[in-house]
């Protein structure tokens, strides 16, 4: 049988850095379905400590997907904090930046506000996504100041000037104020 199957077992008795490269090891070598599968097993046991490997290791083939996993981990009030462990505008930070629309806005606007104002066009971009999303109003000022702004940003559909979406997200408060 292949010393793969007995890791498990020898994990205990490993330094470390040995577990934590087996871990990143196994998650790469498994067809992605499979990998997929075992990362949101991960999830659902709320293992934080292995997600973390796997989104924060040199050579992890899926850090975003476990840490959009890991996200999902979170409770409301912690969410903030999480996506304020990564770079902002990286792609482990978009990955967990786009679950905020999933949470109560009251624990999350001001964390989106602050990304907006400090922010570039990219981040602009998807704080305009997670509001648009939702109906939140929050960001119309900023959006207004982009609605001109030809910066490309990257987005699922390739490419697109960020007065796109901030043209997209002044639209949809226009026609609210309309209809009041």
């Amino acid at each position: 049988m292949p010393l793969i199957y007995y890791l498990p077992l020898l994990l205990p008795f490993l330094g470390q850095e040995v577990r934590d490269a087996v871990i990143i090891q196994h998650c790469n070598s498994l067809p992605r379905c499979e990998a997929i599968h075992y990362i949101l097993t991960l999830g659902t046991r709320e293992n934080r400590s292995v997600l973390r490997k796997l989104y924060s290791a040199e050579g992890s083939e899926r850090p975003v997907y476990a840490a959009l996993v890991a996200a999902s981990t979170f409770e409301d009030e912690d969410i903030v904090q999480f996506c304020r462990e990564f770079k902002v505008g990286s792609a482990n930070w978009v990955s967990v930046f786009e679950t905020l629309e999933d949470r109560p806005k009251a624990k999350i606007i001001a964390y989106i506000e602050e990304v907006c104002k400090t922010g570039d066009a990219q981040t602009r971009y998807h704080c305009y996504r997670v509001c648009l999303a939702k109906s939140w109003g929050d960001l119309i000022k900023y959006a207004r100041a982009d609605h001109d702004n030809a910066t490309i940003v990257e987005s699922v559909f390739g490419g697109v000037a960020l007065s796109v979406e901030a043209g997209l997200y002044v639209e949809e408060f226009d026609k609210k104020k309309d209809k009041k």
